[in-house]
């Protein structure tokens, strides 16, 4: 989901609103176990050895991150799960969730391989399970909240079905 402004006044306030963390971004995933409902509090930033990759550190070089869990449905192996961010660092839920021991499906940098291949054969999933179902803004001129919802890929649809997770 990608937000534009159409003006510089608008951009600046966008701008604004992000930098005081005032946008709500809401995604929903697919991963491995059952994450629980809980809040991730761990820096991210660029592994020192692959600068490609992003990575959880105590401390510096990794910036704050913050995300909340929720999950909505677990069939004895994987969740879905709503996740916010507060925060916006690169790959954040996808860090977060495998420093947790929950790592998304689909995720082949830093997901599980077997457990990849697995679904990927059972269901048929050829990319990352992370969908962004929303993004809550005020609006740049009189503030009131502004909601832009994406529909889920049919794809995405089809591996909740298969998996038994379709009532998230």
């Amino acid at each position: 989901m990608l937000l534009a402004a159409k003006h510089p006044e608008a951009v600046t306030k966008l701008s604004a609103l992000f930098a005081k963390r005032d946008i709500r971004k809401v995604y929903l995933a697919v991963c491995v176990g059952h994450p629980g409902d809980t809040t991730i509090v761990e820096p991210i930033g660029r592994c020192r050895k692959n600068r490609q990759l992003m990575t959880v550190y105590d401390g510096p070089p990794g910036k704050p991150a913050l995300t909340h869990v929720r999950t909505l449905a677990f069939d004895g192996k994987i969740s879905a799960a709503l996740l916010r961010i507060e925060t916006g660092r690169t790959h954040q839920i996808r860090r977060h969730l495998a420093a947790v021991g929950h790592p998304l499906a689909g995720d082949r940098k830093h997901g599980d391989f077997a457990f990849n291949r697995d679904v990927r054969a059972r269901w048929g999933l050829k990319r990352l399970f992370l969908h962004a179902a929303f993004i809550e803004v005020p609006h740049p001129e009189d503030g009131r909240k502004v909601r832009f919802e994406a529909p889920l890929p049919e794809e995405l649809k089809a591996v909740l079905r298969a998996a038994g997770l379709e009532r998230a």
